[in-house]
């Protein structure tokens, strides 16, 4: 039997919710919370299924809604480690520290195709392939600095802007494109490229953007290109459709600050998660218990179960399937991720910001408005994240 005490959305995240909800059975949602969410980035599904693999053509195979791209050219390979306000990120949960991010891009020149895997912490969070448009400037590949040649420098394109400096302490010659017209780029405004003394390979690039580093990139690791022919892209259709079928009404939604201890419990089969009765100046408003068949790697043939604690302006959600995202792609003990954030440069503009960590084999889920108002002012930024994992604790049964 269902029960609904909740006609409609009672808080504005409520309402982000429930139209994420809605949307939760996208195919090209990359990273979603099991129907709950979908948001972040579009154009993948997450390597549980291994859709952008390589290989031989004969080892790769396209689910519905994809394609194989086979090289046409050498395959170079790059890992780096990058800093930008958009990427996902782990915090340490003893030190507060950020956990390295990194990037490995494959690209095929000869057919301009690419690969993209963002991995947090060693746990991929996004995996993508794509053909870039023939009027694309090449490479079309996310981190092309790395991916060029800039020795001897072209001095009519690019000036030793500052020169010779460091880039975490590492040693390099720094370049900046000239600016439309030839002019040397303004101190602190555009991009620098930072090539390696000794071999004058690009190693570094950082961007500026009002007098402020908006994003930097070091290249981890150079690879051997893979032979044209050897490699072969799952490239997502661009018709691809909405997967079919309806997940069931929740058993559950209910407005008020009793956390439902018991019901709770026995969906999830252990004692839930929450943040107290109060959570910056705000008492649980509602709570909603449900199932869902749509997990962010497909249709699942057995519903997960999830318990979702609102507060208005922060919401807990809990599912028993703590690996829907793949073994890669789980929080490690003692680590939260955040998928979308609102640090550094402001809010975002997703409508939720979201991370994720493990919890005594839970999977929780924290879910912000990244809009907040005056007074709704929390924000899941590094310090919001510890302050969350540190106010979790196991809901009374009473």
């Amino acid at each position: 039997m269902t029960e609904s005490t909740l006609p409609s959305p009672r808080s504005r995240l409520a309402a982000l919710i429930a139209d994420a909800r809605r949307r939760g059975r996208r195919r090209n949602v990359v990273l979603a919370l099991i129907g709950l969410l979908a948001l972040l980035v579009a154009g993948g599904i997450l390597a549980r299924l291994e859709l952008t693999g390589g290989g031989g053509a004969a080892a790769v195979h396209a689910p519905p809604g994809f394609h194989v791209v086979q090289s046409q050219g050498p395959v170079a390979r790059r890992v780096l480690e990058t800093w930008a306000p958009s990427q996902p990120f782990s915090v340490d949960l003893a030190t507060g520290a950020e956990v390295r991010t990194t990037n490995a891009i494959w690209y095929d020149s000869g057919g301009n195709v690419s690969r993209v895997v963002i991995r947090a912490d060693g746990q991929v969070q996004h995996e993508d392939a794509f053909v870039c448009p023939r009027s694309t400037p090449r490479p079309c590949v996310q981190g092309a600095f790395a991916f060029k040649s800039y020795w001897p420098v072209d001095m009519s394109r690019y000036t030793r802007q500052p020169g010779l400096g460091t880039f975490h302490g590492r040693p390099v010659i720094w370049i900046a494109p000239r600016q439309p017209g030839g002019f040397p780029a303004p101190p602190n405004f555009g991009e620098r490229i930072g090539l390696d003394p000794r071999t004058h390979e690009p190693v570094a690039d950082r961007v500026y953007n009002n007098g402020k580093i908006a994003s930097e990139a070091l290249v981890l690791e150079r690879k051997p290109d893979i032979a044209a022919g050897k490699f072969a892209f799952v490239v997502a259709n661009s018709t691809a459709g909405p997967l079919p079928g309806q997940n069931p009404a929740p058993a559950l939604s209910a407005r008020g600050n009793n956390p439902y201890a018991l019901r709770a419990r026995h969906a999830l089969g252990q004692t839930p998660l929450w943040l107290g009765e109060r959570f910056v100046g705000r008492r649980l408003e509602a709570v909603t218990i449900g199932s869902t068949f749509a997990p962010p790697t497909g249709i699942s043939p057995k519903a997960a179960t999830y318990v979702l604690y609102d507060y208005g302006n922060v919401a807990i959600d809990e599912s028993n399937a703590r690996d829907l995202r793949g073994a890669r792609g789980a929080s490690l003990p003692g680590r939260m991720t955040l998928l979308s954030s609102a640090t550094r440069t402001g809010p975002s503009s997703r409508g939720l910001v979201v991370a994720q960590l493990i919890r005594k084999g839970v999977l929780v889920t924290v879910l912000v408005g990244s809009n907040p108002s005056r007074e709704d002012n929390f924000v899941l930024d590094r310090a919001g994240a510890l302050r969350v994992a540190r106010a979790l604790r196991p809901v009374p049964l009473r």
